[in-house]
């Protein structure tokens, strides 16, 4: 398949992606669903993992020549992205509510914390006392820890784009849900690199 041609599908479904999940369609599918609204969360992961495989089979069954490989001593910081990777997707984990991410508390229980209520706590703790965004950090570090040929380079400049953008969407619905509690903690903790943290922690010694 053509570079570009993959690109534009990824960069399609990363918008239809988006859209789904914004806060005016989920309004108005609310209206339009009612009760059976519990159902969306959980629709909207499978419908986004069935959408997504074929473009995932694509990428990984194109031959094209490689333009750069982790080879030598560059694996071994090949591997230390993804054992990077792999603990903000675990310490990321420990601190979000999984069951209401897949969509399986809305089924159950109805009622649940999301950033549209307004019970909600700001969650400040573990990794996100580091980086405020530890999935979508370890995303970026995951697209492009790998071997990249030409049409790799253009999937990976998508998804990056698609990653930043959506932790610069979510920051406008925390800051909606907590206003000043959440700009405080924007000043407080790095958005994607701990230097924030680095910072405070160097200051102590």
């Amino acid at each position: 398949m053509n570079p570009l041609t993959l690109a534009m599908l990824w960069a399609l479904w990363c918008t239809l992606h988006s859209l789904l999940i914004a806060p005016g369609v989920k309004l108005k599918m609310t209206a339009i669903l009612k009760k059976r609204m519990r159902f969306y969360r959980l629709f909207y992961n499978i419908f986004s993992i069935v959408t997504a495989a074929p473009l995932v089979y694509l990428g990984l069954w194109r031959s094209e020549p490689v333009i750069f490989a982790w080879q030598n001593g560059l694996r071994f910081l090949q591997l230390l992205m993804l054992i990077l990777a792999g603990y903000l997707f675990i310490a990321g984990a420990r601190n979000y509510d999984g069951p209401s991410m897949l969509g399986l508390r809305q089924i159950y229980e109805g009622d649940h914390c999301t950033q549209d209520a307004k019970h909600c706590q700001l969650e400040k703790k573990g990794i996100l006392g580091i980086i405020r965004h530890p999935w979508y950090t370890g995303g970026i570090i995951l697209v492009w820890a790998r071997d990249i040929d030409t049409a790799g380079l253009a999937v990976n400049i998508v998804l990056s784009v698609y990653l930043m953008l959506g932790a610069w969407f979510e920051e406008r619905k925390l800051t909606s849900q907590f206003g000043e509690s959440y700009r405080q903690y924007q000043r407080q903790v790095s958005a994607f690199i701990p230097f924030k943290w680095l910072i405070t922690r160097l200051g102590k010694k």
